[in-house]
């Protein structure tokens, strides 16, 4: 049975939305003073209701996709599931790319905060220790965020059997679920490629986020002898998305 983890996600988001509301009134309204710690409240509550209203509206959205996928056959371009020699090799290769993808990451992230660290403590000097501190501190948290990431994908993957399917907005792949139908995403590449002796069908898509776009990859192993049902597939996302321009 598949598991739509943004349903989940969507009823957290609604608890955080509450949760937000009510510290924007309780307080207040159970006699708490407003400079005694009421309006600070007041004010974690107003950015837990923004945080939990956009990822209601999004999770919700993403949620009802995957729903909508899984129950419309029709929709599906592919419904792939492997052998377990081919999902045990795709699954390490897929780790060594996320590794990889990763390490660039980190390696990017590190410099900023390094260049960063150096730059405002030269321009400081007398608060340089707790600048470099809140730096070294980021750096070790985006390592551990990078490890934890690539290790419980890996991970899961190790212990579940393959399952892959496709659609013109959407993909699920083991657990994971990604759409770009929603406002201002789109499917930016598709591509078949050649990986450790199995085809690979390599989506990237974007969504919008704060400051820009968060870019998104997505690689589907095609099962032995699905090969020409995914230049099929890959040709369907391609006339797709030339037709929405």
């Amino acid at each position: 049975m598949i598991i739509n983890r943004n349903r989940r996600r969507a009823r957290i988001s609604w608890v955080i939305l509450l949760v937000g509301i009510f510290l924007i009134f309780g307080p207040l309204n159970m006699g708490m003073d407003g400079f005694s710690g009421g309006f600070a409240l007041a004010g974690l509550g107003v950015f837990l209701v923004i945080t939990g209203l956009v990822s209601v509206i999004i999770f919700g959205k993403v949620a009802g996709t995957q729903d909508k996928l899984m129950a419309d056959t029709a929709s599906q371009l592919a419904h792939w599931t492997y052998s377990r020699e081919q999902w045990e090799a795709y699954a390490e290769y897929d780790h060594r790319e996320n590794v990889k993808t990763k390490k660039m990451i980190f390696y990017i992230i590190t410099g900023f905060a390094v260049f960063f660290g150096i730059l405002f403590s030269a321009m400081d000097p007398e608060v340089a220790p707790v600048i470099l501190s809140v730096m070294g501190g980021l750096i070790v948290l985006m390592g551990f965020v990078a490890y934890l990431s690539v290790t419980v994908t890996h991970s899961y993957n190790k212990k579940h059997p393959g399952e892959a399917i496709v659609s013109l907005n959407s993909a699920y792949l083991n657990g994971q679920f990604h759409a770009w139908n929603m406002l201002l995403s789109r499917l930016d590449k598709a591509s078949l490629t050649k990986e450790e002796g199995m085809e690979i069908l390599s989506l990237s898509y974007s969504a919008p986020a704060r400051g820009g776009a968060n870019f998104y990859e997505v690689r589907i192993p095609v099962p032995h002898g699905k090969e020409k049902e995914a230049e099929k597939v890959l040709h369907a996302l391609k006339a797709h998305n030339k037709a929405k321009g």
